[in-house]
């Protein structure tokens, strides 16, 4: 994966980066790992601790459970059955007690879901900086990814209508207990920073606890996504150059959150109105997604390890689809809006933020879809695309990340 050296040179610093996973994890693992990276070429002295990894571990990605990863793994997967995922800082010994551990100057917690204790945040707290990034909801709630419909969270939580899918799977619901943990984590951690890729939710930790969150917003590598010539790139995917090409994430169809379905809705909609385009779906495609598919011209591409070749299709698109049922900020829409490619769908969490203010990006309420397909049918003839906005790049980012370190590693010393 390709590294910016930042433009600014803070004091070095040793930095702890702790996720679910590596970039195969998902968007919040993949925003960790490459921190990790882009601080380590920056000069600082980085450790990101996972609890998976794909790719294999290295040097600077270390397994989180250490030498006890068999043990832990167990533990917290019996805890999860029983309904208390995570509950024990199981982590906690190792990142208290080894030296080198001792020696970090700012402990930065990204996707915790599935892998660490919330405990754990807290604890470290009372001994060092630390911040944790909120990648979706599961910081105010008692363990979902988003509440969806329901309200609440907004109150206590449970009885919890996602009880049995991940995180909280188990037939056991004491999601009103989880629920008062996370508060009593936030309420009574010392040196804790919160921060949100996006408005919308610090807006929504805002309303639950009233502490500061920063905002600093995902970025991604625009030396790798960026415009591209649509014919020579639609010439070399073979790709009619005259087609209409609406690109869509294929994601699994069994994953509520992404909004598969709603996809599929405004797409049979066009169908209907006789609009005529090609389906790009980009991504591996499971059964159930290849029978709805059937209706419609589309082309797969597959799993896309290279990011070049990501570049290469998106460019090859005139639109992006994209009608998540929740999301917070997501990297497929800063990536199509960097090669400029406009993006339609609705407007969701923070996925409005994603882009820059133009009327070639079209986003609406769930219940306005026949607004969104009256759009997409209107613009099907114009197919121009979007200047670029450089404001989501990884160097930004990640020179944002290095003054917060530097600002609470002060504030303790």
């Amino acid at each position: 994966m390709n590294k910016i050296m930042s433009g600014i040179s803070p004091c070095k610093m040793r930095i702890c980066l702790l996720s679910k996973a590596d970039r195969y994890g998902g968007g919040a693992s993949k925003i960790a790992e490459q921190l990790a990276q882009n601080l380590t070429a920056a000069g600082h002295k980085v450790i990101h601790l996972s609890r998976s990894s794909r790719q294999g571990f290295n040097d600077i990605n270390r397994p989180l459970y250490g030498r006890c990863e068999k043990l832990i793994k167990k533990i917290h997967w019996h805890l999860r059955t029983l309904g208390f995922p995570e509950i024990l800082p199981m982590e906690l010994p190792r990142l208290l007690l080894k030296k080198e551990f001792r020696e970090i100057d700012v402990f930065h917690f990204h996707d915790i879901s599935g892998a660490i204790s919330p405990f754990t945040v807290l604890i470290l707290s009372f001994f060092k900086p630390v911040i944790w990034t909120a990648h979706d909801c599961s910081i105010v709630t008692a363990g979902c990814i988003y509440p969806l419909d329901c309200e609440r969270f907004n109150s206590q939580c449970g009885p919890c209508p996602q009880i049995g899918t991940w995180p909280l799977q188990s037939k056991f619901d004491f999601t009103r207990f989880l629920y008062k943990v996370k508060l009593f984590v936030l309420r009574n951690a010392r040196n804790l920073t919160l921060v949100s890729p996006s408005e919308w939710l610090r807006k929504t930790i805002h309303q639950k606890v009233a502490i500061e969150v920063k905002v600093i917003s995902n970025g991604i590598d625009q030396r790798v996504y960026y415009p591209l010539p649509k014919n020579k790139v639609r010439a070399s995917l073979s790709i009619d150059e005259q087609a209409f090409v609406i690109a869509i994430s294929a994601n699994s169809s069994r994953n509520v959150f992404k909004g598969f379905y709603n996809n599929l809705r405004v797409l049979d909609a066009l169908r209907q109105r006789q609009v005529a385009f090609t389906l790009l779906v980009i991504g591996r495609v499971d059964d159930t997604a290849k029978h709805h598919l059937k209706a419609f011209n589309y082309i797969n591409t597959g799993f896309i390890e290279d990011a070049s070749k990501m570049n290469e299709y998106l460019n090859a698109a005139d639109l992006l689809l994209h009608c998540a049922e929740a999301e917070n900020q997501p990297l497929g829409v800063i990536e199509a809006a960097s090669t400029g490619l406009p993006v339609f769908g609705f407007d969701i969490g923070g996925t409005k933020e994603c882009v820059p203010l133009s009327e070639r990006h079209r986003f609406v309420k769930p219940a306005q879809r026949s607004a969104l397909v009256a759009d997409i049918e209107h613009f099907a003839s114009q197919r121009h695309k979007n200047a670029v906005d450089s404001y989501f790049s990884l160097q930004r980012m990640v020179e944002d990340y290095e003054k917060l370190y530097a600002s609470v590693a002060r504030k303790v010393r």
